[in-house]
């Protein structure tokens, strides 16, 4: 499940508010949206009051796997440490998630619209070298 600071930041910059104005809609000091956002811990009602002022509600489902929001901001830290065959498994581990779950559960894991992840060619230049080395291995063994 993504950390609450996660989901508040996602909501917030999925409505392109910034922490002024989320904090001016909830009532909530800017340096305390600003404080859960990096990570510190807040009451329920707090991170409830966040995502209602950013248009969203907290939803929760009986899982232990990694929601969409979750998943992107693994892959987001990769990239940004140029690994991108973690972030590439990843992303492959997100899509093995939402395949096990059903219903209700797999609706949840992939609500909360993810940030980008800033680097669009880092995936697909995964993908391929990828590809390609399990392309050249399945040729290798049919040649050999």
């Amino acid at each position: 499940m993504a950390a609450s600071s996660t989901l508040v930041r996602a909501a917030r910059r999925s409505r392109h508010l910034t922490q002024a104005r989320l904090a001016e809609l909830t009532g909530i000091d800017q340096a305390s949206v600003s404080h859960h956002e990096r990570g510190r811990d807040a009451a329920y009602s707090t991170v409830d009051r966040l995502l209602a002022g950013a248009g969203h509600r907290l939803y929760a489902a009986p899982t232990r796997r990694d929601d969409a929001a979750s998943a992107a901001e693994a892959i987001r830290e990769y990239l940004r440490v140029k690994d991108t065959d973690r972030a590439l498994r990843a992303l492959l581990r997100l899509n093995d998630n939402l395949t096990a779950e059903h219903g209700l559960v797999r609706g949840i894991l992939g609500l909360t619209e993810p940030e980008p992840t800033g680097n669009r060619c880092g995936m697909l230049q995964s993908r391929r070298s990828w590809r390609g080395g399990s392309i050249r291995r399945t040729s290798r063994s049919q040649n050999g």
